[in-house]
């Protein structure tokens, strides 16, 4: 059994697909202190950050499920040396979409796995270009935003719900954009 250090929904969904028998654990750490070390404007790696934001989650837990095989993961979106962490409120949302259309942004997961004693720590990037601004994607925006689809996830857009409309094109793993990148994942678990 795996022990998930992650309260996400999304990851828990890839596990089930993946037919992997888990448990959900979830990490106490401070992130806006960890995201504070970082000056990403100022050129720190954007890789670091999310690897350290999954280790530190690894750290929290991993006491107390010494002998257990334990997976954590952080995934945040980058438009330039900007980081797009999950919005304060609606218009945040708003605002990050907004600011993500007709352009290329990266979303990078940080994924740290504890597997026989032994820690790995890795990222994966994945390149995600939004469609151009139009009336039609404007209201989309509002509609997305005011469901709620948009709370709680990096970048406000889930890429496996509605927020797949704002997506022009990928270039890497889907599944990473997800919250999990599964082929990454696999390689290390094997």
């Amino acid at each position: 059994m795996i022990i998930l250090g992650s309260s996400s929904p999304r990851r828990k969904d890839i596990l089930d697909m993946m037919g992997v028998k888990f448990k959900v654990v979830k990490p106490i750490v401070d992130e806006d202190s960890i995201r504070a070390k970082f000056d990403i404007k100022n050129g720190d790696d954007k890789n670091e950050l999310v690897k350290e934001l999954s280790f530190s989650k690894l750290k929290s837990i991993e006491k107390d499920f010494s002998s257990d095989t334990i997976l954590c993961a952080d995934t945040l979106v980058f438009l330039g040396n900007e980081a797009l962490g999950k919005p304060k409120n609606h218009e945040d949302a708003k605002r990050m979409l907004r600011e993500l259309l007709g352009k290329t942004h990266e979303v990078i997961t940080g994924v740290s796995i504890k597997k026989d004693g032994e820690v790995r720590t890795f990222s994966v990037e994945t390149k995600v270009k939004f469609r151009e601004n139009s009336e039609l994607i404007s209201r989309l925006i509002e509609e997305y935003v005011e469901s709620g689809e948009s709370d709680g996830k990096a970048g406000a857009y889930g890429i496996q719900d509605s927020g797949a409309l704002f997506v022009d094109s990928i270039d890497g793993d889907y599944y990473n954009v997800v919250g999990l990148p599964i082929d990454a994942v696999l390689g290390v678990l094997k």
